[in-house]
């Protein structure tokens, strides 16, 4: 059930072979600037399944997933301008990304302009990607429990299927986990601290966002109903994990 955590990797490197190979070696503006349309593509997509798990639906529009508080930060294009996924389109070239809603089938669409052939800047292929719908936290939940997935620690997951706060702050932390792999994959490791990936386009939220769990200032500290930073013993930030209201640590990789 958790298979569609790995699909990212897999897209990055697709763009990247569409965009052109390496854009930081090319010497076209658009090659330069590429990778942002990448990341903002993946990171939309994480965003988008996370609501999903968390909500049981697809959101209507991007505008319905930042008002639930996951996504709160700014998606930024190649030149460094804010991107709104319900009001690109239709896309252009370099633009960023439309979010078209849901389909027949169940599926988020999302449509981009991609570069095509050599000429990238005079040719390009609008390319469409859909998001398969994937189990939500109440199913999810409920089956770790039954695998005994936190029942050493005194934890039943299950109490917290209608706690939308709770869910909120775990959605807002499967995504942060997805950033931070695809932070790794880029800069051949972690940051050195939590700004550096807010910096980076890699997370959706930042510094001064709402913790839909208390309704104030989102902290980083580990405290109760709050997340925790993980580093390791070079310094760099390898994980993070909601604390539940008990205080106890919910250190559960890849669940969210």
């Amino acid at each position: 059930m958790l298979a569609s955590r790995f699909i990212y990797a897999f897209l990055i490197i697709e763009l990247l072979v569409l965009l052109g190979g390496d854009p930081a070696h090319s010497q076209d503006k658009w090659m330069v600037g590429s990778q942002e349309q990448v990341r903002a593509l993946n990171m939309v997509q994480i965003a988008l399944t996370a609501y999903q798990s968390s909500h049981g639906k697809w959101p209507k529009n991007w505008k319905e997933l930042r008002e639930s508080g996951i996504w709160q930060s700014v998606l930024l294009n190649e030149q460094g301008q804010a991107l709104d996924p319900d009001n690109d389109g239709p896309p252009k070239l370099g633009s960023g990304l439309n979010y078209r809603g849901v389909d027949s089938e169940g599926r988020a669409v999302l449509v981009v302009l991609v570069p095509r052939g050599a000429a990238a800047l005079q040719s390009e292929e609008e390319r469409t990607w859909r998001l398969e719908p994937q189990p939500d936290y109440a199913q999810r939940l409920k089956w770790l429990d039954s695998q005994g997935f936190t029942a050493a620690r005194g934890i039943t997951l299950a109490d917290y299927i209608d706690d939308k706060g709770m869910l909120g702050l775990f959605a807002i932390c499967g995504v942060i986990e997805e950033g931070l792999k695809l932070y790794t994959l880029e800069n051949s490791g972690g940051p050195e601290e939590l700004d550096q990936l807010i910096d980076s386009g890699y997370c959706p939220v930042d510094r001064q966002s709402i913790n839909p769990r208390t309704g104030a200032r989102l902290k980083f500290d580990g405290s109760r109903g709050e997340l925790k930073l993980s580093f390791d013993k070079d310094g760099k930030l390898t994980g993070v994990w909601p604390v539940l209201s008990d205080g106890k640590e919910l250190k559960a990789p890849g669940v969210f």
